[in-house]
């Protein structure tokens, strides 16, 4: 009961939630991208919220079914096809044994989640499955190291499912961005000049984009601080170098960090941010106060502390 993969590249690998309360400790958290797409793959599928899937990003990957099982992509859209009939994203599939799934270069996005009615049978290290190359935590191996072709991942308990996502909660990643973003205690060390000049220019995705962070390029912010003391950084944290480029710190984010920071993103943007590519352009708007207050639980990020 597995899929065995034929091929794969260095930035396809297994994820789950993430790896929590480690951070104090130097251990990333990991875990999705874009939480969104991972989470409707395990929702169509009647999977656990914390299921783990295959987080393939920018497609180029070719697998076989070993046995019967029902199957969801979603995320990017990658052309994929099932023994060569076409294999959409955002609803469930059945693989019978022998069937050959292929993903072509993304049509629009760059990361597809894989995830199985039943989910993956991996055995977790520090809490989690979830893929650390930094860390050499986690992965289908323990270590941390990427899907390669020769693979095989086992089902835990294959199903036959049938459902799909609402066509209103299917994102496009070809419209606009906007981020909105939380400021944070930092955000008054900024010039006023430089508040105006990051939420009245435009940016865009820069090439220097990884799951530690994303780089914005655009006209530098002016007179940016200078950096301080290390201190525990949270996911989605804005922060900014001495160049005056904002990088928007992600999954394989450090630890811990000195400089300074603008505040974070609103959860929800940041796997749309990690869906665009180099050269699309970012626009930034302030969350407004309700937002803020709502959200502001969900990026409690102290040392690994997560509520």
């Amino acid at each position: 009961m597995s899929l065995r993969i034929l091929h794969a590249s260095p930035l396809h690998s297994l994820q789950d939630l993430g790896r929590f309360g480690g951070q104090s400790l130097g251990v990333t958290t990991a875990g999705p991208l874009d939480v969104q797409a991972f989470s409707w793959a395990q929702r169509i599928l009647g999977n656990s919220p914390d299921e783990a899937a295959l987080e393939l990003i920018r497609g180029g990957f070719i697998a076989e079914f070993m046995a019967p099982v029902s199957f969801a992509l979603t995320g990017a859209e990658c052309a994929a096809t099932l023994s060569g009939k076409p294999c959409p994203n955002w609803m469930t599939h059945h693989a019978n044994r022998g069937d050959r799934l292929v993903l072509q270069s993304p049509r629009q996005g760059q990361i597809t989640y894989l995830a199985v009615a039943g989910g993956w049978d991996v055995a977790p290290r520090f809490g989690s499955v979830a893929t650390s190359r930094r860390d050499h935590l986690g992965g289908l191996h323990g270590e941390g190291s990427p899907l390669v072709a020769g693979d095989i991942c086992v089902f835990r308990a294959p199903r036959q499912v049938s459902g799909g996502v609402p066509r209103r909660f299917i994102p496009n990643y070809q419209h606009p961005l906007t981020l909105r973003l939380m400021p944070g205690y930092q955000w008054d060390t900024f010039s006023p000049s430089a508040h105006t000049q990051l939420l009245t220019t435009a940016y865009q995705v820069g090439h220097e984009i990884s799951r530690m962070g994303y780089r914005l390029q655009g006209t530098p912010l002016p007179e940016v601080p200078d950096a301080g003391l290390s201190e525990p950084i949270a996911f989605g944290s804005i922060q900014v170098p001495p160049d005056g480029q904002p990088i928007v710190l992600l999954r394989d984010r450090q630890s811990l960090g000195g400089y300074p920071k603008l505040g974070v993103v609103v959860r929800e943007d940041i796997g749309a941010l990690c869906q665009r590519r180099p050269g699309d352009p970012i626009v930034w708007e302030l969350a407004d106060r309700a937002e803020q207050t709502d959200r502001l639980v969900q990026h409690i990020d102290f040392f690994g502390a997560i509520v």
